[in-house]
């Protein structure tokens, strides 16, 4: 704002690239590589002590504390081909910058429908699945989760 009393910051909100960011909305079907709504995708979480999994988080709401366990399950229906199954972390921030944690792939996890991850990191972080079929990619889904202290 052009004011000498008032100075405030501005940031454009792109909310429709924002939006789609959220698994129950839906989807624009000209989006490239989103999951269609045959496959399913979740975030049950739990405390380290029992490593159990009793709750579930949607994406992008609320925030999990540090040092909670994560598995991230992915559905596919049986009548759906695919050779391969990809998931990597996306951290942001600046603990998970100083930790050299930004983006990694969890190879362990390579072809599983489902992936264990905790939240260590303060921060928006999320979670990236990408099926393939042929070397090609059919779908990618993005799981957003918020940690805090």
């Amino acid at each position: 704002m052009n004011n000498e009393y008032l100075k405030y910051r501005m940031w454009m909100v792109e909310w429709e690239k924002y939006i789609n960011r959220f698994l129950f909305v839906e989807r624009d079907s000209n989006l490239p590589y989103r999951c269609p709504s045959a496959y399913s995708y979740r975030c049950l979480y739990g405390n380290k002590e029992d490593q159990s999994y009793p709750y579930e988080y949607l994406p992008n709401c609320g925030s999990l504390p540090k040092g909670v366990n994560l598995r991230f399950e992915l559905s596919i229906p049986p009548n759906i081909r695919y050779h391969e199954i990809l998931w990597e972390v996306n951290n942001r921030g600046e603990e998970a910058t100083q930790a050299g944690q930004l983006t990694f792939g969890m190879d362990d996890y390579r072809n599983k429908t489902y992936c264990l991850q905790s939240s260590a990191y303060k921060g928006h972080h999320y979670m990236k699945c990408t099926i393939k079929y042929q070397g090609r990619i059919i779908a990618q889904e993005f799981f957003g989760v918020y940690v805090r202290d």
